[in-house]
């Protein structure tokens, strides 16, 4: 993962913007305090914004995200830091505004490593520190345009990819390239519905959720498998324990969301790892049909067009091995 300290200091990427026209896009800022607020919005004023809302409420800030979408959002991470990063983390998860792909920038006068943690694990695109020069912000800016990171999804995390190149689309899956309103605005890039292309891109994104959780599965049965190997007893421990918990709020998310076929996958996954929880030892059979639940997540693929869901056959064998009816089996469409 990328040191915060890389982050404070910038992404790599083209630096020639100053030929980019801010003046139409549409930026909200939110600060707790009006300090800071006229601050961030002195400082979007220099490169050329002129749509600019500010906001001191919360509850303001979240109304105006549901009524309309912004093509940036700066918000201040210097006062209550963990309402503002929770706000941001909302968004990324659909569970506030109508864009979970929105720029999101934080600003800050300076930050502890553990803040920074904080800050980047939320989701934002970047961090700015005051004070910062006209030409720094104007290249960041022209990052965001030009050269915004790829996303990711996992259980806990939705928003710009933190690993190095040699990690990045970790197990084979691929990174995704998001709808950006600010780089559509900025460029006078026209085409698709937006909707549609926001629908879509978290359509693939909620898919690599599922693929993930079912790679750490894989990856927990391979411990266990390994322990056994070693002589040990392949005791359910924390792992399943912890697993259980993360398949039942992913779970949650994605029914929220209304992909239902996709939620009821993981309640499957999640019955199999629940039983075998509880056992003290487990036996190679029922570290099969774990494995076979985490292949099945695994195989789990977004065909676009109409939407579908195409499942693995392990989703088949592992509802056999676990007595499921045949027809929960079948294919199902998000």
């Amino acid at each position: 993962m990328t040191s915060a300290s890389e982050i404070m200091n910038g992404w790599s990427g083209p630096s020639s913007c100053a030929e980019l026209d801010f003046t139409e896009a549409e930026v909200q800022v939110y600060g707790p305090y009006m300090g800071a607020v006229a601050i961030m919005r002195d400082t979007l004023r220099h490169q050329g914004f002129r749509r600019i809302t500010a906001h001191t409420k919360p509850e303001d800030l979240i109304a105006d995200l549901a009524a309309r979408q912004p093509d940036l959002l700066v918000v201040d991470v210097d006062e209550a830091p963990d309402k503002t990063c929770e706000i941001v983390r909302d968004i990324r998860f659909r569970r506030e505004g109508t864009n979970p792909f929105i720029p999101v920038v934080a600003m800050s006068g300076g930050v502890q490593q553990i803040r920074a943690s904080l800050i980047v694990n939320s989701g934002t695109d970047d961090v700015w520190l005051r004070p910062a020069s006209a030409s720094a912000v104007r290249t960041r800016l022209g990052r965001l345009v030009r050269s915004r990171k790829q996303f990711v999804g996992t259980p806990s995390y939705v928003g710009p990819d933190r690993r190095g190149p040699d990690r990045a689309g970790g197990g084979g899956i691929p990174l995704l390239d998001v709808p950006n309103r600010l780089r559509s605005r900025v460029l006078g890039i026209t085409g698709e519905s937006e909707a549609d292309s926001i629908e879509e891109t978290y359509r693939e994104l909620a898919t690599q959720q599922v693929r993930r959780m079912g790679f750490a599965i894989r990856s927990a049965v391979q411990q266990l498998r390994a322990m056994a190997a070693s002589g040990q007893s392949a005791r359910s421990d924390t792992r399943l324990q912890r697993l259980c918990g993360e398949l039942d709020g992913l779970t949650a998310q994605l029914t929220e969301q209304g992909y239902t076929n996709l939620s009821g996958m993981l309640e499957l996954a999640q019955a199999a790892l629940a039983e075998n929880a509880k056992a003290d030892t487990l036996t190679a059979k029922q570290l099969e049909v774990l494995q076979l639940h985490g292949d099945s997540l695994i195989a789990t693929v977004c065909s676009g067009g109409e939407g579908q869901e195409v499942l693995g056959t392990g989703l088949q064998q592992a509802a056999v091995r676990v007595g499921r009816k045949s027809h929960s089996a079948e294919s199902r469409a998000v």
